[in-house]
């Protein structure tokens, strides 16, 4: 037995030296070049595509946005450049209310519109919320009759918080929003 394990270890010695020189003789593992990521496979092409289109069509939306709001904001600045002891506010606040109404609408409908028309056309153009308060479709009531009174019955700062709200809270219009049709600007014309 103690042959057997003398031979073993005579061979596995050998062999472990052998396998040494064997080892020695091998040449470094190549690994190649690391893959490039060009040319890209179609897939990312689609991607890098639709992320452009998507880009555009968030550029232009932005752009149209600010471009539709841009009358609503110089009006907006216009009734805060109103002072209070301006002999013409009321009037100044009425012409921007309605400046910027034939802004959004066409103006060969609501240039001749007056008196009740009027009062309807920018009722049904404002917000729910608008429409239940009450004071700010008064306060507009009651800024287009001081227009032809000599004491005025509301205040310019009533009235360039009506305006105002109206101006924010209906501008510009929704799409179904339109603007009334000629018989109804036939009937509302009022000559003073």
């Amino acid at each position: 037995m103690s042959s057997l394990f003398t031979y073993l270890s005579n061979k596995i010695t050998s062999s472990n030296g052998q396998l040494d020189a064997a080892l020695e003789n091998l040449a470094d593992i190549s690994v190649g070049q690391t893959p490039s990521m060009w040319p890209l496979a179609w897939g990312w092409w689609v991607l890098i595509a639709l992320i452009t289109v998507l880009l555009a069509i968030i550029i232009w939306q932005a752009i149209e946005f600010v471009r539709k709001r841009k009358v609503k904001r110089r009006a907006l600045k216009a009734i805060a450049n109103i002072e209070e002891h301006d002999v013409k506010s009321l009037q100044k606040l009425h012409a921007i209310l309605r400046s910027a109404i034939i802004h959004y609408f066409p103006s060969e409908n609501i240039s001749g519109i007056q008196g009740h028309v009027w009062q309807t056309f920018l009722h049904e153009r404002m917000s729910p919320s608008l429409k239940a308060n009450s004071d700010v479709v008064a306060q507009l009531n009651a800024l287009e009759t001081s227009l032809y009174t000599k004491s005025p019955s509301i205040s310019t700062n009533e009235a360039k918080e009506a305006v105002s709200l109206c101006i924010k809270h209906s501008l510009p219009p929704a799409k179904s929003a339109s603007a009334p049709s000629q018989n109804e600007t036939e009937q509302g014309v009022q000559h003073v």
